[in-house]
């Protein structure tokens, strides 16, 4: 793997994240170990010029960004508009907050909208992927959640972004998962998993 194929997840150092000008110390920090691309997520109290700015002066990529869950669905327009000014290309469901989530009906119609507004992202050049926790490996008539979320959508608009750890903390092989994706997988988190002696992960 080429190490411009990788990017760190920024909501993994969200703690120094503080301040606008921590952030920019983060991104440069960033650039001197070797990373040329980033994922937005859990970004500080910065403007979204700011951040346009700290990518730019840094030279780091956007590889994709992880924003808000109901803005995502309700407000497609401030999100493209948002990742215009990164130059980015995709755009990261990060979690299904605000919908409900109890029959295999609640599953099919969280489906629905994504496979909708991933119409519409994709129309703007924008492809629009799905992360995964542990939630979607619950069992909706024997089908898993997660599942039924792919099954339901049409893979030009909804992309994945399968999440490696709680792939396999709901019980899944993250390699099937994604030899399953196959097609639709622009985008993987890779985290370590391990059980300690209190045998907790």
């Amino acid at each position: 793997m080429r190490i411009s194929q990788v990017a760190l997840q920024l909501f993994t150092i969200r703690d120094h994240f503080e301040t606008a000008a921590d952030m920019a110390a983060s991104f440069r920090k960033l650039k001197d170990i070797g990373y040329q691309a980033v994922q937005l997520g859990g970004l500080g109290p910065a403007t979204e010029d700011e951040v346009a700015k700290m990518l730019a002066d840094e030279g780091l990529v956007c590889c994709s960004s992880h924003e808000d869950s109901m803005q995502i669905l309700d407000e497609p327009q401030t999100i493209i508009a948002r990742l215009a000014k990164y130059h980015c290309k995709s755009v990261g469901y990060p979690y299904p907050a605000g919908v409900p989530l109890d029959t295999l009906d609640d599953i099919k119609s969280l489906a629905a909208r994504l496979d909708a507004v991933g119409e519409t992202y994709r129309s703007a050049g924008i492809s629009l992927a799905y992360h995964n926790h542990t939630v979607e490996f619950r069992r909706f008539d024997g089908r898993l959640m997660l599942d039924v979320i792919y099954d339901e959508t049409d893979p030009r608009n909804v992309m994945a972004e399968p999440d490696t750890y709680w792939v396999q903390y709901g019980g899944g092989d993250p390699e099937k998962w994604c030899r399953k994706l196959k097609g639709r997988l622009p985008l993987l988190h890779m985290k370590d998993y391990k059980v300690t002696t209190e045998q907790r992960p």
